[in-house]
């Protein structure tokens, strides 16, 4: 087993917290089955992206140092999130086994369910689009309960303490976007599946750019 779990021999390593984020987004027994997964993918450039989405809100999130020789979608339990927060990485090897490790290296636990099999994850990048789109503030109402999603991944803050951005979609329904240490999160319609569209820039990329609107205001209750 020591050696199965040798990080040398592991396809994916990803900051451990940002996993544990992602759970805060993941679909709960769907019938659209990659949904109850955490999809890790290699980002343009460099680092990885890891994404999750529950078909009503969904996160990007961006591990410059982290590696992923693949895109695997990893089914992880909610009640590990205590185990990922005190960890340091997530690994996965090509045998299907799914490691958490802490700093110091110790397996704090071991999954061998193998990763979810599905040609390819949604694309949450490019369901946010750029964000020169996004206007300042919360436009339209938004469900309490999913707002209080993206509060759960910034403990320091509620939800109404948090700084939104939104956009209008064709259809007239609103995308708000809560920008995160290491990402952003997302309320919005959801696409069932890929569109065919290539992998859009990373997330690190699209945080750099600024929005034609001022500086975010924090929305009210």
């Amino acid at each position: 087993m020591r050696d199965q779990l040798s990080e040398a021999h592991a396809i994916v390593k990803v900051d451990a917290a940002l996993i544990a984020t992602a759970l805060h987004f993941t679909a709960k027994a769907d019938v659209r089955y990659y949904l109850n997964g955490i999809c890790v993918r290699p980002a343009e450039g460099e680092g990885v992206q890891v994404l999750a989405s529950d078909g009503h809100t969904a996160v990007a999130l961006f591990d410059e140092l982290g590696r992923a020789e693949r895109e695997v979608i990893l089914p992880i339990p909610p009640n590990v999130r205590t185990k990922l927060m005190k960890g340091g990485h997530l690994l996965h090897n090509a045998e299907g086994f799914t490691w958490i490790t802490s700093e110091s290296h110790e397996v704090l636990w071991v999954s061998p369910a193998p990763a979810i099999d599905f040609k390819k994850f949604p694309d949450v990048t490019e369901v946010a689009g750029p964000m020169t789109d996004y206007e300042a503030g919360l436009i339209g109402t938004f469900n309490p309960k999913l707002l209080e999603k993206i509060s759960k991944c910034q403990p320091k803050a509620k939800y109404h303490q948090s700084r939104f951005w939104t956009r209008r979609t064709k259809d007239g329904t609103g995308v708000a976007m809560a920008l995160l240490p290491a990402g952003y999160a997302l309320i919005m319609p959801m696409r069932d599946a890929d569109d065919g569209k290539p992998l859009s820039a990373r997330v690190a990329k699209s945080l750099h750019a600024k929005p034609k609107a001022a500086e975010p205001v924090a929305a009210e209750a």
